[in-house]
C-alpha cells in the first residue's frame, strides 16, 4: 500500500480505496460503510480529545465501542436497532481491514454484541435491494474472491430467475454454463421452465471460473469454503440481511 498510514482518518481513506478498487464495492456501499466509520472516528476523537492514531485504533476498548453504540441510540439522530447493527458491522469490517492490511489487530472489537433486531414478516425483495446486496458482498474482506463470486452468483440467480433457495442450490455442475432457459423442479415435484437473464449467466460463469474445486457433473454447483455443498442457512442469512435494508 503506497499510502503511509499513521492516523485513523488515513486508515479510512485506505479502506475506501480497498473497498472501491480491490473489492469492487458499489459507490453507495463505500459511502454507507465510510459514513458509519467516520461517525465512529468522530466520536472517538471527541471522547479522547485528540486525533485518533492508527495505533490507538488497535487499543480501543470494548467499553469505548459500547459507549459509541450507546451514544448513537440517543439524540435527534438516534439510530434504530437495525441501523445500529449495520453501523457495528461496518466498524467490524473496518477493524478487520486494519488487522489484515495494516497490521493493527484489536480483539476487543469482537467482544461487543450488536443490538437485538426484531425480525418481521418476510417482505418481497425489490430490484434495488437485490442489486444493493449483490454490490455489498464484495465489501467483506473475510471472503476469498471465489466466495464473493459464489455469493453474487447465488443471489443473482435467485433474484433473476425467481427461484427459492432450495431450487437455486439444486443446480449441479453439469448445469453450468446456463442456457437461455433453466428447468427447475419445485415443491411437489412440479417442473417449470424459467428464462435466464444475461446477468445470471455472467454471474454463474464468473463463479465457475473462480471455483477452486474440481467437481463431477452430478455434484452440487455451489460449494462452501471447505468444498462441501453450500448450506441453505448461509444463503438465508444473506437474504435476511437484504430484506432488512
Amino acid at each position: 500500500m503506497s499510502l503511509v498510514v499513521t492516523s485513523g482518518r488515513q486508515a479510512l481513506v485506505a479502506w475506501h480505496d480497498y473497498l472501491e478498487h480491490e473489492r469492487r464495492a458499489s459507490p453507495r456501499t463505500v459511502r454507507a460503510y465510510g459514513d458509519n466509520v467516520l461517525a465512529y472516528l468522530n466520536f472517538l476523537e471527541r471522547h479522547r480529545g485528540e486525533t485518533v492514531s492508527l495505533a490507538a485504533l488497535g487499543a480501543i476498548t470494548a467499553a469505548e465501542l459500547r459507549a459509541y453504540l450507546a451514544f448513537r441510540r440517543t439524540g435527534d439522530d438516534a439510530l434504530a436497532p437495525r441501523s445500529l447493527s449495520q453501523s457495528l458491522s461496518s466498524i467490524r469490517a473496518f477493524h478487520r481491514f486494519l488487522d489484515q492490511r495494516l497490521d493493527t489487530p484489536n480483539p476487543n472489537i469482537t467482544l461487543v454484541r450488536g443490538p437485538r433486531v426484531k425480525v418481521g414478516l418476510p417482505r418481497p425483495v425489490t430490484e434495488d435491494q437485490a442489486h444493493g446486496l449483490i454490490n455489498e458482498i464484495g465489501a467483506d474482506p473475510d471472503r476469498d474472491d471465489w466466495e464473493v463470486a459464489r455469493d453474487e452468483a447465488v443471489l443473482t440467480l435467485l433474484w433473476g430467475c425467481g427461484l427459492r433457495i432450495s431450487e437455486g442450490l439444486s443446480l449441479l455442475r453439469r448445469d453450468a454454463p446456463l442456457g437461455q432457459t433453466l428447468r427447475i423442479t419445485g415443491k411437489g415435484g412440479k417442473t417449470r421452465i424459467v428464462p435466464v437473464l444475461d446477468a445470471v449467466r455472467e454471474a454463474i460463469n464468473a463463479y465457475v471460473s473462480a471455483l477452486p474445486f474440481v467437481l463431477s457433473p452430478d455434484e452440487p454447483l455451489f460449494r462452501a469454503r471447505r468444498g462441501g455443498p453450500l448450506s441453505p442457512r448461509h444463503v438465508q442469512a444473506s437474504v435476511q440481511v437484504l430484506r432488512g435494508r
